[in-house]
């Protein structure tokens, strides 16, 4: 190794030494690429000596110091619990910031003290507003997590340069229309871990190609049908469906839609509709004819007012069950086109937990009622003379505790079921099947219906054999029957036809219950069918009866007061 004079420009400098055919400077800057060396006064002096200008360059850290409580080090600074008085003292020429515990943070502190800021961290802050008018302008990253923020406002963030929002572990629960506006350069945003409810009409517009949006472990509620028009994305990383459900085409969205979930409407297609409409329309209509026609008979004085205010508690019990297909029919036409984005709202709300009551309480009160009906019958035809139900005001004493009892019951367990699991299950509200197969309220509710229902129609048939024993045992009420224009084989068709109703209706459903409780997976539409074509039955057999039976009294009432009243007539015209 040789020492020597090496020429540089007009400058010679000594204290050289050559290795060969590199340069090695001694206590000297050596430019990059050259053989050249400087002398240190000759480095950020304003003058570019260094053929690639490299004596030049990140000059402006010279006469910069770092913050008390910062770590700094070439373009980037880190800050942790730094007082904002000691950044707002200086301008910085960093590239790269980022700040943990800062005490308070204003958007304009970066336009003014770091003009050249390009990479922003700002975490676990407090920060409440992550949108403002000062916004550095060279912004390509900007990670506000783990801060204090709601909303996320229309045209937040205006810099065409950004590339990447990093918005997790917030508060944020709205995203408005136009959030992310005209970012031609955005690429990836990320909204996880935030409890999020509403996401509104494209919150991100004019965007040219975006790569990823993470919202992940959100508490979504509402998502406007056109969250993702106008923006073009390759993936969409979320944990809940109903994005997927209005994700655009081309993206690969990653969370798979459950078995029992759907993106389609409440009722899924226009035969479903159809058949909810209609069945509730019959039930409404029989059960008011037989309301009517029960009146008619009261008046006439054609049926006991006892037998006939048990006939008017069905009538009444039947009209709950059209009621909750009447909510399911009217919430459907309600969100027809935009259910999918607002399923997670209607099974959690009020409109859902009522119709959930109405089923438990039309369920419930339904066996009893039937009991009671075929008890009444039994104990006038065995007890004709001591029994208590011949008295009206205990028939409406019981009726009346019956009615309130179930209800109470239904409510409770429609409260049980909001307060331990927030939402139901079932998109039809029905508290007696769960998919998830995770509720155990749901599960117990299920056995107590299921088992209620079996030993109701066991009871409701021994009744009835019991009553028709006795009515051909008893000689007595035969003959009374007879002369009333009446048959016991009339009575027996009844009781058959209302009995097999039971079964039709009881038994099959108690098999669908058990079936989804027990099974991991089924095809949806066997409860929907469930509950438009069996669950009512006994609602319409029922009402079919009594009106048969009324019009069949009446008539054979109007039959025998005719020749009577033609008579009188007669005699009448022969006096004058």
């Amino acid at each position: 190794m040789a020492s020597g004079t090496v020429p540089v420009g007009t400058m010679s400098f000594i204290h050289v030494c050559r290795n060969g055919s590199t340069a090695v400077c001694i206590h000297m800057f050596r430019c990059r690429k050259s053989n050249q060396c400087l002398q240190l006064g000759n480095v950020c002096d304003g003058q570019t000596n260094c053929p690639a200008g490299d004596d030049e360059f990140m000059c402006q850290f010279k006469d910069t110091e770092c913050p008390h409580g910062c770590k700094c080090m070439a373009l980037a600074m880190e800050c942790k619990s730094t007082p904002i008085e000691s950044l707002e003292s200086q301008a910085f020429p960093h590239v790269s910031a980022s700040f943990t515990q800062l005490s308070s943070v204003f958007f304009k502190l970066f336009c003014t003290n770091f003009p050249e800021i390009m990479f922003v961290s700002v975490l676990a802050s407090n920060l409440s507003n992550g949108c403002s008018e000062h916004i550095p302008q060279k912004l390509i990253f900007i990670d506000l997590g783990f801060n204090c923020i709601q909303v996320i406002k229309q045209h937040c963030f205006q810099v065409s340069t950004l590339r990447t929002v990093m918005l997790d572990s917030n508060c944020i629960t709205l995203v408005e229309s136009h959030s992310f506006f005209a970012h031609v350069n955005l690429k990836f945003v990320n909204l996880s871990n935030n409890p999020l409810h509403y996401l509104q009409a494209e919150f991100v517009v004019y965007s040219s190609h975006m790569s990823v949006i993470i919202i992940r472990n959100i508490s979504l509620r509402n998502i406007a049908l056109d969250a993702f028009h106008n923006v073009n994305v390759d993936i969409i990383d979320t944990t809940d469906f109903h994005i997927c459900c209005v994700a655009p085409p081309r993206s690969i969205c990653t969370e798979n839609i459950p078995w029992y979930r759907s993106c389609l409407d409440l009722l899924s297609d226009r035969k479903m509709v159809i058949c909810f409409m209609v069945v509730a329309s019959n039930i409404l209509f029989l059960n008011v004819a037989s309301m009517l026609l029960n009146i008619l008979q009261h008046k006439l004085k054609i049926i006991k007012p006892g037998f006939s205010a048990t006939v008017f508690a069905i009538n009444i019990n039947d009209l709950l069950c059209a009621l909750y297909l009447s909510i399911i029919w009217i919430a459907h036409l309600q969100t027809k086109g935009r259910f999918k984005l607002m399923e997670q709202a209607w099974r959690s709300g009020a409109a859902c937990f009522t119709a959930s009551n109405i089923v438990i309480w039309f369920t419930l009160q339904t066996q009893l009622l039937h009991i009671f009906l075929s008890l009444s019958r039994l104990r006038v035809v065995t007890h004709p003379v001591e029994t208590l139900f011949k008295n009206t005001e205990f028939i409406v004493k019981c009726l009346g505790n019956i009615g309130v009892g179930t209800f109470c019951c239904g409510l409770f367990v429609s409260f049980l079921v909001k307060f331990t699991t927030g939402a139901l299950p079932l998109n039809l509200c029905l508290p007696l099947v769960d998919p998830t197969n995770s509720t155990m309220v749901i599960k117990i509710v299920t056995l107590c219906v299921v088992s209620s229902q079996t030993l109701s129609i066991f009871a409701i048939l021994v009744q009835h054999v019991l009553l028709v024993f006795e009515l051909k045992k008893s000689q007595k009420e035969i003959s009374k029957a007879k002369s009333d224009g009446t048959s016991n084989t009339v009575l027996v068709a009844q009781l058959v036809g209302v009995t097999a109703s039971n079964f039709i209706c009881w038994f099959p459903a108690n098999a669908v219950f058990l079936s989804a409780m027990l099974l991991s997976q089924y095809p949806t539409d066997i409860i929907t069918w469930t509950v438009v074509g069996i669950l009512p039955l006994n609602s319409v057999v029922y009402p079919c009866v009594f009106c048969l039976t009324a019009v069949r009294k009446i008539v054979k009432h109007k039959m025998k007061n005719t020749p009577s009243s033609c008579k009188s007539k007669h005699l009448q015209e022969n006096h004058v």
